[in-house]
């Protein structure tokens, strides 16, 4: 791997600092070399076009404020974290680097923990999800709305930062501050909440958000939330499905962003999404009547099998595919449950390219409190975990197709078993497997399997970062090799 080669203005008051960001720096990845490069009185400026050329592949920046100000367009940045002993309390330690710098990106995503949006409910505390309060009591920042029952904010820890940026009796926070806000916090290596009314999905913004954190290549995940829509019909007898009576609904917005009263004919109605539920055994079906009722065949269309479970996955076509049988759903002998999205938005999905993890999928074997551990760290990496055991090693929720996931993390040698008796070798063909286990070891080693061993003492974050720096190490090698595509362009 090619040295890291980091910039930096000598000065004695700050030596000692200086000394702690490389060591930081140099521990981040085992291996790695890093080359410092002293910038004798260089000017921001002038540091940018360093950073542009390549000479440098990111500079060290001392601030007496969590943010550094006054950047060039073209300058991205993240905090280092500094334990209290290197002297560090008052003062951050900040690399900046070009934000066209894939390398960079890649890196800082080790240092970055995923931002969570989540829906707080609408009305009560109680109907925010028991995932949504998972994540307030572990962040460290959470940015809330106007709509949500204030009692949520008790489960915060002590010292989180509380900001409300809800827009109600005349107050408003500009769009464009609050994704600054969420941008500067993820920067300093924060978990950080962004606790929104109802459904984030719904009527909340969540685009323009989340399209913030795009720009800048910054992790996130999705927490759903009970929606008004659900509060208002479902909770009070409005059943908007009744046999007999209905058999969909539709949802719009009476106003528009000016907040004048939307065009509400026909033709507006037939250009918004809509989903059809208990449609996966007909779907060749489903999409020639729509094609023939005036459709186009190039309508995107996105088909989600078992949304939320172990084994999830997610199909983006056309109806024009759909109708020639180019796409099709392969049933394993058991229909699966899935819904079809049929419309503009279809067409777009939430990435997770930008965390450590990079949306990898990983199965947990372990103990209930355990899993909960792996499960909060490996989420707060960019990637995700389904827990396949308990304490008392019941299998939960055994799904009847064989799980999608990328990689194992089992210290539980039985629930191993258990899966592998299920599903067979075949399931864990080319999957990764690490363990705390060296009687696991043994017995996949006798099997011919290969799995990476962890020490028995080591903490579950310590494991999933462990993960990560392997994922984040190889793909700096490829790019070193230039053979990892430009995802920024």
């Amino acid at each position: 791997m090619k040295p890291l080669r980091v910039g930096f203005q000598r000065d004695a008051r700050n030596d000692e600092l200086f000394a702690a960001a490389l060591r930081i720096l140099e521990q981040s990845i085992p291996g790695m070399d890093v080359e410092p490069i002293v910038l004798a009185d260089k000017t921001m400026t002038q540091i940018e076009g360093l950073l542009n050329e390549g000479s440098i592949d990111c500079a060290v920046v001392m601030v007496l404020v969590n943010v550094p100000e006054h950047l060039p367009d073209g300058v991205d940045w993240f905090r280092l974290p500094c334990a209290s002993n290197q002297g560090a309390e008052n003062v951050g330690i900040h690399i900046t680097f070009n934000r066209l710098n894939h390398k960079m990106v890649r890196f800082r995503s080790l240092f970055i923990r995923a931002v969570s949006f989540v829906g707080a409910g609408a009305g009560q505390a109680d109907l925010c999800t028991l995932a949504g309060v998972q994540v307030l009591k572990r962040c460290q920042a959470c940015l809330y709305d106007s709509l949500i029952d204030p009692s949520l904010l008790d489960f915060l820890k002590d010292g989180a930062i509380r900001m409300d940026v809800g827009k109600r009796n005349g107050r408003s926070v500009g769009q464009s501050k609050i994704n600054k806000l969420l941008s500067d916090l993820a920067r300093q290596g924060l978990r950080v909440v962004r606790l929104k009314g109802g459904d984030p999905g719904v009527f909340g913004h969540l685009a323009d958000e989340l399209q913030a954190m795009e720009r800048l290549h910054l992790p996130y995940r999705i927490i759903p939330g009970v929606s008004s829509l659900f509060t208002a019909a479902t909770a009070n007898g409005f059943l908007l499905t009744k046999r007999s009576v209905s058999r969909g609904f539709s949802v719009f917005s009476a106003r528009d962003h000016r907040g004048n009263l939307c065009e509400l004919g026909t033709q507006a109605r037939l250009g918004v999404p809509a989903v059809y539920f208990m449609g996966i055994q007909v779907l060749p079906e489903l999409a020639s009547r729509l094609v023939n009722e005036g459709q186009g065949a190039e309508t995107p269309v996105a088909i989600v099998l078992d949304a939320g479970g172990l084994s999830e996955q997610i199909i983006q076509t056309n109806l024009g595919d759909l109708c020639s049988g180019a796409c099709s759903i392969e049933e394993d002998g058991h229909p699966r449950p899935g819904l079809v999205i049929v419309g503009e938005a279809a067409r777009y999905r939430y990435t997770r390219r930008d965390g450590a993890l990079q949306g990898k999928r990983f199965l947990l074997m372990a103990n209930a409190r355990k899993a909960a551990e792996l499960k909060s760290a490996t989420r707060d990496f960019g990637g995700e975990a389904f827990v396949w055991a308990a304490d008392d090693g019941r299998d939960i929720g055994v799904p009847r197709t064989i799980p999608t996931f990328d990689a194992v993390i089992c210290d539980d040698p039985e629930a191993f078993r258990r899966f592998n008796d299920e599903f067979g070798d075949a399931a864990l063909d080319e999957k990764k497997i690490f363990t705390t286990s060296e009687n696991l070891r043994t017995e996949l080693k006798g099997k011919g399997v290969a799995c990476v061993v962890f020490g028995e003492g080591c903490r579950p974050e310590e494991i999933i970062q462990e993960i990560a720096v392997q994922i984040v190490t190889g793909d700096l090698d490829k790019i070193d090799n230039g053979s990892l595509p430009n995802y920024l362009e």
